[in-house]
Parts: structure tokens; sequence; C-alpha cells
């Protein structure tokens, strides 16, 4: 049994977030292994269990439908998946290393580890036996609007069905962040700017560039027609700001200075995103709309 019994004050050693984006669940991860889940809606504590967590990368997820959390460490215990509702593990694949990017497939079937061994896996949802492999690539982003994967390795690419290959020309060293819309897709890239890219014809649309700056997080909100950015001042030392962009025009809006560097959980399909001391931000007003785990 991994439940902790934790108190509220413990939580402002959080450093890492996962959400279920469409839902209402947060995972709030401290330094290394205490992960405690959150119910974004009702502002409630839900449960607290250790887990074999440890920092750095993207090693927390959360299922859309709040069930199960997923934890990984770099070097020694693989990845292992928990139930939020008992705190135990169910299962662990102790011999998947090197663990950098994880997360849910969109229909929460599989789980999607990526590696800096240069193999991504999907893993079942059920047992952690492996769905698939592929070779040579270390990150895959699943489009929440259809049948298309970003694959990350020598290239770039998008990939889709009948044999659809997109690639798209780094400009820097590596891709920081990923989402898709249904027609589209966004990244950003190390000490680069944001593009946004037409997957049919690989026109991009348009981009967005600030020397110093960098985004950290994408996603985009269907309710809005937007994507959100989580800008980090990296060249500066400063914190980051919460950025809105037009998902066809790039026109951008800064919605909320974070004064902090760190992650952000989007809930909502975007609407709430809820920063690291535990403020929840209605990302439309840029306004505060409740507090978590700093109440």
């Amino acid at each position: 049994m991994h439940i902790l019994n934790v108190k509220t004050e413990q939580t402002n050693r959080i450093r890492h977030l996962a959400s279920s984006r469409f839902g209402d669940c947060v995972a709030a991860a401290e330094f290394e292994k205490h992960t405690h889940i959150w119910d974004a809606r009702k502002k409630r504590h839900v449960i607290s269990f250790a887990t074999i967590l440890d920092f750095g990368g993207n090693r927390l997820a959360i299922s859309s439908d709040g069930a199960l959390c997923v934890a990984a460490s770099f070097e020694k215990h693989g990845v292992a998946c928990y139930s939020t509702d008992s705190g135990n593990e169910l299962w662990r694949r102790a011999d998947v290393h090197h663990s950098q990017h994880i997360s849910f497939t969109k229909n929460d079937d599989g789980i999607i580890v990526g590696t800096d061994d240069n193999v991504s896996y999907i893993l079942s949802r059920l047992d952690g036996r492996t769905v698939s492999t592929f070779e040579k690539i270390n990150r895959v982003v699943e489009s929440e609007w259809g049948a298309f994967l970003f694959q990350s390795g020598c290239q770039m690419r998008v990939t889709g069905l009948g044999g659809f290959v997109r690639v798209i020309p780094r400009l820097t060293f590596s891709e920081l962040a990923v989402a898709f819309s249904p027609a589209h897709i966004c990244l950003s890239e190390s000490g680069g700017g944001i593009r946004c890219v037409e997957i049919e014809s690989g026109v991009e649309t348009w981009r967005h560039f600030q020397k110093g700056h960098h985004a950290l997080q994408l996603i985009y909100s269907q309710s809005g027609d937007a994507f959100f950015a989580v800008d980090f001042e990296y060249e500066f030392g400063g914190g980051c700001r919460l950025l809105r962009f037009g998902a066809l025009t790039g026109k951008m809006d800064v919605v909320s200075h974070l004064n902090f560097q760190g992650e952000v959980a989007f809930c909502f399909d975007g609407s709430r995103a809820v920063t690291l001391s535990g403020d929840v931000i209605d990302s439309r007003t840029g306004l505060s709309v409740g507090h978590l785990w700093n109440e």
C-alpha cells in the first residue's frame, strides 16, 4: 500500500504537474516520489501516495478519466502505473529505462513512453505490455483530433494513415513542446520560436519569435480555437508568461505573468491553468479563480 498521510503544507514542495486536459484531475508531485491527486473542479484533495518518480523530464501522466497515474524514474525503476483510487501500484515495467516523455493515448488505452535510448513505446494501460515500438524515435505525440503522430528522432515528422509523412525541418537542436489542432501542428524549439504548420500542405501559417524566450509548453484549446504557450525568458533569468495565439492568425495576447520557472497543468480543454503554487488561472482572462494546495 502506497497511500500517504500528507498534510496540506507539505505540498509547497510541488515540482511536477500533469493533468487530464479535458477532465478535472491534476497530479501534483514533489521533487521525487510523493504524488498528490487533486480534483480541480471541486478544489479537493483526493489521495496521496508514493511512486517511483524521480526529477527531470516529463515523467508523470494522469489518464483523462483520472483513474490512473503513471510515473517513471530515469535510471533504475522503469515505468509504473498506479490506481488513483487506492494508491496501489498496478504494474511496473522495470526494463524500460531512461524515460523522458510520458503521456496517455487519446483514447486512454495506452501510455506513450519516449526515452533517451532513441526508442519509444506504447504500453498497455491494463498490464504495461508493449503494444508498439518506435525505433530511432525519442518522442511521440499523438494528435487528439485525427490519426496523426508527431515523431522526433533524426528528423521531426508527422505521420498518418496511408503512409502519410510530413517532415518539419529543425531550426535549432531540439524541440521543447508540441501541440496539435485539428488541421495544424504547433511546435517550439530550444532557443527558437513557435511555429504553426498546416499538416496536409506543410505550409507554415505563422511564427512567433522573441530573442531570449522560448515556449516550455504548448496546448490547443478547441473552445477558443487558440494555442496556449508557457513562455520562459531564459536568457535574462526571468519568469514565465502565459501566452495565447489565435490558431489561424497567430495573433498573440499575454494572458498572465506567472513569475516562476516551471510547469503548468491545463484542465477543462485549456480553459484553466494550474501553477506549481496551486493557483488556478482562467486562461481566457488571466484572472485567478481559486487555489488548490496553497490554501
